[in-house]
C-alpha cells in the first residue's frame, strides 16, 4: 500500500495548440489537507479532471493509491466546484442514491446516507429538500455525498468560494476534521482559508509546480522580515525615501483610516538596521509616526511573490 495519495509525475495536457498542463509533477500524503493554489487558467481545474479519471493525460502519469486514476475510483470522493443537487429530493434521498450508485444495498445506502449527514452536521435537515437549503448546507451536503464510501482521497474544487463567513468557518472545520482521517486535496483561490487549515500547499503557474512544501516551511523560506508602520500625512514622499533605503526590499500601502492614518507594510531584510533605518527616514514633518511593529507575512504574500517571481522569469 503506497504512503502516498497522489503521485503526478511529468503530466502533460493540451487543448489544440494550448498547453494547460506542462510536465507537471507533485504528490499528495495520505493524510492531512494539501492545497491546490493557482491563479484562474493555471490548470487546476484540467488537474482534478485528470485525477478523478473524468479527463485523460497526453502524456506523464498519475497514481491514486499506486493505481491509474480510473482503477482508482472507489476511492476518491469529489466535489465540484458548482455542484448540481435535485431539488426536489430531500437530503436523505439524494445521498442514498448517491451509496447505490457506489454499489451499497439499499439498507446499507441509507445506513450511509444517515451517517454521512450526521457527519458533516446535517442530521436534524435531512428529510427537507434540498432545494430550500442554503448554500453552506448544499456545500456541507455535497461533501457528505462525496465521503459516504469512506474514500482515501477526497478532492473539493473551490469548496468555499461561494460562501458567507459563517458558511465557510463550517466548510473550513469540516474539512480540517476530514484531513485527520484521509487525504484531502483543496483546490482554492482564497488563500486565507487555505492558511488556516493546509499542512501542505503546492503552488500551480502556467501548468507546472513551481512550489510544493509544509505550509509553514513555505513562510520560513519564501518570506523577508516584515515590518508595519503606521503613519500620519503625504506618505507618497516617504514610500519613495523607503523603497531607495538598502535594507528595504519592498514597500506597499495597506490602507488609509478615517482618521487618515495610513498603514504601510515594508519587507526588509534586516529587522534591527531597517528598524534604526525607518526611523531616520520618517523624522521630519512630512508625515508623523504612530507606530512601528513586526508584522505577520501570510501564505498570501509567499503566493504572489513566487508567481511574479516566476512571471517575470519567463518573460
Amino acid at each position: 500500500m503506497s504512503d502516498k495519495a497522489v503521485v503526478a509525475s511529468d503530466v502533460c495536457r493540451s487543448f489544440g495548440d494550448l498547453r494547460v498542463l506542462d510536465s507537471l509533477s507533485f504528490t499528495v500524503p495520505d493524510r492531512g489537507v494539501f492545497g491546490f493554489l493557482g491563479v484562474n487558467g493555471a490548470g487546476k481545474t484540467t488537474t482534478i479532471r485528470i485525477l478523478t479519471g473524468l479527463l485523460a493525460a497526453d502524456s506523464g502519469r498519475i497514481e491514486i493509491f499506486g493505481r491509474e486514476p480510473r482503477q482508482s475510483q472507489g476511492r476518491i470522493g469529489y466535489l465540484a466546484q458548482e455542484p448540481g443537487f435535485y431539488a426536489w429530493m430531500t437530503a436523505t434521498e439524494y445521498c442514498a442514491m448517491t451509496a447505490e450508485l457506489y454499489g451499497f444495498s439499499g439498507r446499507e445506502s441509507l445506513d450511509r446516507a444517515e451517517r454521512a449527514l450526521k457527519r458533516v452536521g446535517l442530521a436534524d435537515a435531512a428529510s427537507r429538500r434540498v432545494g430550500g437549503y442554503s448554500t453552506g448546507m448544499k456545500q456541507r451536503l455535497g461533501i457528505a455525498a462525496a465521503t459516504l464510501h469512506n474514500p482515501g482521497l477526497v478532492i473539493l474544487d473551490e469548496p468555499v468560494s461561494s460562501l458567507d463567513p459563517v458558511g465557510r468557518a463550517e466548510v473550513l472545520d469540516l474539512i480540517r476534521e476530514l484531513g485527520g482521517q484521509s487525504a484531502v486535496l483543496m483546490s482554492s483561490h482564497i488563500l486565507a482559508d487555505v492558511e488556516r487549515i493546509a499542512d501542505q500547499v503546492a503552488i500551480i503557474h502556467h501548468g507546472r509546480i513551481i512550489v510544493q512544501d509544509h505550509t509553514a516551511s513555505l513562510k520560513e523560506k519564501y518570506l523577508l522580515p516584515l515590518l508595519e508602520i503606521e503613519v500620519e500625512g503625504d506618505v507618497s514622499g516617504l514610500t519613495s525615501a523607503l523603497s531607495a533605503a538598502p535594507f528595504v526590499r519592498g514597500v506597499s500601502l495597506v490602507g488609509v483610516d478615517t482618521a487618515g492614518v495610513s498603514l504601510l507594510r515594508v519587507t526588509v531584510t534586516d529587522v534591527a538596521a531597517a528598524r534604526d533605518g525607518i526611523a531616520a527616514v520618517i523624522a521630519g514633518p512630512a508625515v508623523r509616526l504612530h507606530s512601528l511593529h513586526s508584522g505577520s507575512a501570510s501564505l498570501e504574500d509567499v503566493f504572489m511573490g513566487l508567481v511574479k517571481a516566476e512571471t517575470e522569469a519567463v518573460r
